[in-house]
């Protein structure tokens, strides 16, 4: 019987450790970006915005047409992919690896869930067409939304009482000019 207390208290604890230790943490999340060509780029090359490091790329499956590139961001990076944000490839001056780069359109926007996948760009210039893009429809929806409320502000206008007012004192004269 004290062998088996013995057995159980230490067999126990040492259970729960290794059971604690040797499970492997959680897997980073991910997010595909789909380009026509790979540019190069392999597993292990930098994700980066700005200049910066803020991820890796985890896979690149370049016999899919488009290219699937799978990457992961560092912990504190992930809330930096947006809905409307995108990514290329590029080598930076006097690298030796392309890196994957991101480009957020609307800062705004809603955080991207991972697993998704996001449309990658080609080129730097494409990147700048679509940032103007977004630049375009970020000044149409905010006229939009002034023209609405003028058209708001109008309609409360034509219904008012201070309309109705003025519109009497304004048609008396005109009456006694006939």
């Amino acid at each position: 019987m004290r062998k088996l207390v013995v057995a159980l208290s230490l067999g126990l604890p040492l259970y729960f450790f290794l059971s604690v230790w040797a499970t492997s943490p959680a897997a980073a999340p991910t997010w595909t970006v789909q380009l026509r060509n790979s540019k190069g780029l392999q597993t292990g090359d930098l994700v980066e915005e700005a200049g910066h490091p803020i991820g890796h790329v985890v896979r690149v499956d370049a016999r899919s047409t488009p290219v699937h590139i799978v990457m992961t961001l560092d912990l504190d990076a992930r809330d930096r992919l947006r809905q409307r944000a995108t990514l290329f490839v590029i080598t930076p001056t006097g690298a030796n690896r392309p890196v994957l780069r991101l480009v957020v359109f609307d800062k705004h926007s809603p955080p991207l869930r991972s697993a998704s996948v996001i449309a990658g760009a080609e080129s730097e210039i494409e990147v700048e067409l679509r940032r103007q893009l977004a630049a375009m429809e970020s000044a149409v929806q905010t006229f939009t939304q002034q023209v609405e409320t003028f058209n708001r502000a109008l309609d409360q206008t034509q219904r008012s009482e201070e309309k109705r007012l003025l519109e009497g004192i304004y048609s008396i004269p005109s009456s006694r000019r006939r």
